[in-house]
């Protein structure tokens, strides 16, 4: 309510300056040995895709080949925050093909996924969700997918932990402004803890064998 936008589009209230109090307390827990389990870690990366390019492509700079992967596109400044712009809207742009590919292989789907927003035909970026990121039930339906939740999942199944990973994207126009691309990479991690050495965890494939 204090951010509430007035017609000249500029904040009502000016917060100057706040501060967050949290009590302080301390937690012991006797370990009688080292402590080992694998977890999943999540990796944000972003990437930019300047002004008037239709073609992306990356290496993603990780530490193993992500389990899956989640891909959204989102206007530059939007990502920023700019106060008249919803900084969670991930927007079709005219995407035309998706894929993720490593060790010579691609996903999802032999060829990765096509689509075209124009004519309404995005039922395969959309199966995405459920065949590659495990969503169990949608929060949204297919026909509302268009409206801000346009994102792509990719599943790579039986791969390798170690190699690269690269994510193309191909727009059927041209982007009249620079968008990042935003990449969510599942990773298996495993922690330890340890009497005498505390808390680690680690991604390197090496060590999760």
């Amino acid at each position: 309510a204090l951010m509430q936008l007035g017609s000249e589009h500029k904040p009502k209230v000016t917060i100057e300056d706040a501060r967050l109090l949290v009590p302080r307390s301390t937690l012991r827990v006797p370990i009688p040995q080292a402590l080992t389990g694998d977890y999943q870690q999540t990796c944000v990366l972003s990437y930019l895709c300047p002004k008037g390019y239709t073609a992306f492509s990356q290496s993603l700079n990780l530490t193993q080949v992500p389990e899956k992967l989640a891909v959204g596109l989102m206007e530059h400044d939007r990502i920023q925050g700019v106060a008249d712009k919803n900084s969670f809207a991930f927007n079709d742009y005219n995407l035309k093909t998706f894929a993720v590919r490593s060790n010579g292989l691609t996903w999802p789907y032999a060829g990765g996924v096509s689509c075209d927003f124009d004519a309404k035909d995005w039922g395969q970026a959309y199966s995405t969700l459920f065949s590659e990121l495990d969503a169990v039930a949608p929060l949204f339906d297919r026909g509302s997918y268009k409206s801000g939740y346009v994102i792509l999942g990719a599943k790579l199944r039986g791969q390798s932990r170690t190699g690269n990973v690269d994510v193309e994207l191909e727009l059927a126009e041209a982007a009249d402004t620079p968008l990042v691309v935003l990449v969510f990479a599942y990773l298996r991690a495993r922690f330890t803890v340890d009497k005498r050495a505390g808390f680690s965890s680690t991604t390197d494939p090496r060590q999760l064998q």
